[in-house]
């Protein structure tokens, strides 16, 4: 989706851009057709594959990652191993400019595998010596992406479940705006080895995004608060049977993990979204 997005921007700039789209799959694949990018099919695991794709590159922009990995693979794998690849393959290659999207929160000592893992991924980007640009980017909001079509379903439902009554507080971005950034990062002359946080204008919860949501469509949801322990216990419980929901999504989504947007305001060449004029624009549709 965020690759999609970038690839439609970056041809419709007016500097000319020669894009390659590195997929996993053929189903990857087909989901980039008529787009303006040469699409490759890679294997993260075969240097020889990545070292092809980057040949000639002069920037990369590493979208790969996971909250959820697929099947069979490790969130660390997912997302500080692709990345190692990557860069290694960077390195060779003589690409000069690194741009990454990692998330709030992201430590080496966190005890969240998930932020723990875009952590690594940074300091190894860091280590490189590339013009490196490390976005920090929360939830992001636009036109199909997953988090908003989340939040548009619950917003038309009578009674919405959210955690600890839905006061957790977020700073939601708009997929524009994450763009915009990434094309600000190819395009500046001078870049020094950055981690910036991308956060939306606004910190609000999830029940005040969920009340503006539901106003645009004539539906006032109420919220069933369902105890922070109460979820835990059940991602406790969902990790060891593998259920899919874990502590490390627990944590990630209703742990608050905030950044501070003032130095991206006075660095990006436009302003931030609110997230009411998104709202706006998309249910107007």
């Amino acid at each position: 989706m965020l690759g999609k997005a970038l690839i439609r921007r970056l041809g419709k700039s007016a500097e000319p851009f020669r894009v390659r789209a590195l997929v996993r799959g053929q189903r990857q694949a087909g989901s980039l057709d008529g787009l303006p990018a040469e699409v490759l099919q890679v294997d993260y695991g075969d240097a020889g594959s990545l070292a092809k794709a980057v040949k000639g590159a002069e920037a990369v922009v590493h979208l790969a990652g996971a909250l959820q990995p697929r099947r069979g693979e490790r969130l660390h794998e997912a997302n500080a191993g692709t990345t190692r690849s990557v860069v290694s393959a960077a390195r060779a290659a003589g690409v000069r400019r690194f741009v990454y999207l990692s998330a709030p929160g992201a430590e080496l000592a966190s005890p969240n595998e998930y932020l723990r893992s875009k952590a690594v991924a940074e300091s190894v980007i860091r280590r490189a010596g590339f013009e490196t640009v490390v976005f920090r980017v929360p939830m992001v909001l636009g036109a199909e992406t997953p988090s908003t079509r989340t939040l548009l379903h619950l917003a038309g439902r009578r009674t919405v479940p959210l955690v600890r009554g839905g006061r957790v507080r977020i700073q939601p971005v708009v997929l524009t705006d994450v763009i915009g950034a990434v094309r600000w990062a190819l395009a500046v002359k001078t870049v020094p080895v950055h981690t910036l946080d991308l956060v939306g204008p606004e910190t609000l919860t999830y029940a005040e995004l969920l009340g503006r949501a539901g106003a645009r469509m004539g539906r006032r949801p109420w919220v069933l608060g369902v105890p922070g322990w109460l979820a835990e216990g059940a991602a406790v419980v969902g990790e060891r049977l593998g259920w899919g929901w874990n502590r490390t999504l627990f944590d990630t989504l209703f742990n608050e993990h905030l950044g501070d947007a003032v130095e991206i305001r006075g660095l990006l060449p436009f302003p931030m979204t609110p997230v009411d004029d998104l709202l706006d624009g998309l249910l107007a549709r």
